[in-house]
């Protein structure tokens, strides 16, 4: 999938990896059934994610704020769906 990205332009980025080094140096559960990731590893991956989208941040952002408008959003979401 990385050299397609590559090939294509478009922004690639490796979370299988980062997620597959915490799992091995971890004693925490970090996934419900070895594939999806518990709210914990959820909320250690949302800084990776945002840097490899984003770059570095420029002012630290307030995360409990966050977290509450995107779980706002995803009922929001659910009612509608």
């Amino acid at each position: 999938m990385e050299d397609v990205a590559k090939r294509h332009g478009v922004l690639f980025l490796n979370l299988f990896s980062v997620t597959q080094r915490w799992m091995e140096q971890s004693s925490e559960l970090l996934t419900r059934d070895g594939a999806l990731l518990t709210e914990a590893a959820y909320r250690r991956l949302a800084p990776v994610l945002a840097e490899g989208l984003f770059g570095k941040p420029r002012a630290a952002g307030e995360a409990g704020q966050i977290l509450k408008a995107v779980r706002e959003k995803k009922l929001v979401l659910a009612q509608v769906l």
